[in-house]
């Protein structure tokens, strides 16, 4: 066994309880109120977020349009999760230069979520508002 499938192995050990964990809450998620985002089940709103598992399958389904209109930025996640691969799995090397590049991509998200909250919500997927939130829930009670 390479180096490579040896830190492969060893990743996915550590990370296994945190994606069972993972996968019941979003399991739970769905099953309650029919929706993986966590702020849309809270409080009906649209998180910076919104859009990219879409825009994801869209890619997977080599309808590049549509996912750069869900979320443009799936190309940025994309294209950093490619070299994030490359880096720890080929070229077996930490991930900590891409770092800034995450920031710089959160940042990018932050502020296109707020141009899309002003421009299109509440109208136009993904920028849609849930009624059958929590919130919205307590509050009718």
């Amino acid at each position: 066994m390479d180096n490579a499938e040896k830190l492969l192995w060893k990743d996915r050990e550590e990370m296994e309880w945190a994606l069972v964990v993972l996968a019941l809450y979003f399991g739970i998620l769905i099953y309650v109120f029919d929706e993986v985002c966590p702020l849309t089940a809270l409080c009906g709103c649209p998180c910076p977020g919104c859009g990219l598992a879409r825009a994801g399958v869209s890619l997977l389904r080599l309808q590049f349009t549509k996912a750069w209109y869900l979320h443009p930025f799936i190309y940025g996640v994309l294209m950093l999760a490619i070299a994030a691969v490359v880096k720890r799995y080929i070229l077996v090397q930490k991930l900590s230069g891409l770092k800034k590049w995450v920031i710089l991509l959160l940042v990018g998200m932050l502020l296109f979520y707020t141009y899309r909250m002003v421009r299109y919500f509440p109208g136009h997927a993904p920028m849609q508002y849930f009624e059958d939130n929590l919130l919205h829930r307590f509050l009718a009670l």
